[in-house]
């Protein structure tokens, strides 16, 4: 579930890496889909040099149906985690761009303190947006680009033990007076064509990369001998019609051998407006 699990995965690496005493890798391919046709494909890499650092990284593909937003985008993640026995910080960058249509920019930098089992973190995020339109003139269409930007603050909370772990986390976000520039552009009689940017809220697969208003999660793990259990809830609110999108997942890990791990998802999703939908998703983790 990636619209805000893949920040919960990096601190909870950040985490485990104080626990190894020599270096980490791990490589891991996943799919997703739901029953609207929305799919998403992700390769991932993480690098755990030493209990002090964490590295890493992502490209992907999302394809969403033309009864959302109909944007094809490919998707760009970065990650640094430093940190120490006590203290941390996070840096995570993601881009999602569907050609000359669509672009989401969005670097987040987390600060954290671990006590015990309990680790306390506080959130800064910058979203850019890039919207390509074509506007109507004396002299044929022409293509145009609107860009705006939010400021997202948050926090976050984690708990873990030898078998259960928990967290909580929400970001809120502000556009200022970007977003009344932005409906009046799009409103204009001159657009010819603008994209729907509403539907990215209406499924899960690439909530995460529309402008929202605010997103929260929380969720519950619970590891077995060789396998985890784990529920997630997700809360996120579109900024541009207020449209408030509510899903519940749940992800089965099984360590199949001392190197391969899979990984099932299933869940639904609600988003006013919108039908629910269910979607599902499989990964492959090889490490160390």
């Amino acid at each position: 579930m990636r619209a805000v699990a893949p920040v919960f995965v990096l601190a909870a690496l950040g985490t485990a890496a104080l626990a190894y005493a020599e270096p980490q890798y791990s490589v891991s391919a996943s799919a997703f889909a739901d029953d609207a046709e929305n799919t998403s494909y992700d390769l991932a890499a993480n690098v755990l040099p030493n209990e002090y650092l964490t590295l890493s990284g992502a490209i992907g593909r999302s394809e969403t149906d033309g009864r959302y937003a109909d944007l094809d985008g490919d998707l760009l993640r970065a990650a640094i985690d430093v940190h120490n026995a006590r203290f941390g910080a996070r840096f995570v960058w993601t881009q999602w761009e569907d050609s000359s249509r669509y672009e989401s920019r969005t670097p987040q930098l987390t600060l954290y303190v671990s006590h015990e089992a309990w680790q306390f973190g506080l959130i800064a995020a910058q979203r850019d947006i890039s919207i390509g339109y074509t506007l109507r003139t004396l002299n044929g269409p022409v293509d145009r680009s609107f860009d705006f930007s939010g400021t997202g603050f948050g926090a976050s909370v984690n708990w873990f033990s030898a078998r259960w772990g928990a967290y909580l986390e929400g970001v809120a976000y502000d556009y200022g007076s970007d977003l009344d520039r932005l409906a009046a552009v799009a409103g204009s009689p001159l657009v010819e064509r603008f994209p729907a940017l509403e539907g990215l809220v209406g499924t899960i697969l690439v909530q995460a990369e529309s402008a929202l208003d605010y997103q929260a999660s929380a969720g519950i793990e619970r590891v077995f001998a060789r396998s985890t259990l784990s529920l997630d809830a997700f809360v996120v609110k579109g900024a541009l019609d207020g449209a408030v999108g509510r899903s519940l997942g749940s992800t089965f890990r099984y360590g199949a051998t001392r190197l391969l791990d899979l990984e099932f998802t299933i869940g639904l999703n609600d988003t006013d407006g919108f039908d629910t939908t269910f979607f599902g998703g499989v990964a492959i983790t090889l490490h160390n």
